[in-house]
């Protein structure tokens, strides 16, 4: 059975790489892991200039992120309602590097499959700074998906191995 890691800031660009690996492993016995790491989200929320609501806002994200994930989770049973697959959501006040080496390693990941830009999409870049942090410092093959890239456009598809 293959272990699966799909880390997802529920942009387009993730939604568009776990269409691609639901569609490449679908005659194979899966186990996917969709991973939110929301300690950014965390320090970005402007109610932080306020050292008194830290809690509040660290409960607010992580409920957004379990949310969001129950969501990612229904759009995958939707996509591809495969009864070999298995799926689990992790929901993490980490990282994205370190919860992904971490999650790489306890769950004996076999792929990491993510797009190659989250929310801002922008279009001057190749490689967000996420992608490109996990493909330096994850000890895991990563499989990157462009966004515009389907199962049937694999002429677009391309590999980056950083040394």
């Amino acid at each position: 059975m293959k272990s699966i890691l799909i880390p997802t800031d529920f942009s387009d660009n993730a939604l568009n790489a776990l269409k691609y690996a639901l569609e490449l492993f679908k005659y194979e016995r899966a186990e996917f892991y969709f991973l939110h790491a929301y300690e950014d989200d965390i320090y970005n929320d402007e109610r932080l200039l306020n050292q008194d609501v830290f809690e509040e806002v660290v409960e607010s994200v992580r409920t957004r992120s379990q949310d969001y994930l129950k969501s990612f989770l229904e759009v995958a049973n939707t996509l591809s309602p495969n009864p070999k697959y298995t799926y689990h959501t992790i929901s993490a006040y980490n990282s994205l590097i370190d919860e992904a080496d971490k999650i790489a390693t306890d769950k004996n990941i076999d792929l990491i499959v993510m797009g190659t830009k989250g929310k801002t999409n922008d279009s001057a870049i190749t490689f967000g700074s996420h992608t490109l942090q996990v493909l330096k410092y994850v000890q895991c093959p990563v499989l990157v998906i462009p966004n515009t890239t389907t199962i049937n456009n694999l002429n677009t598809l391309f590999f980056l191995l950083i040394l």
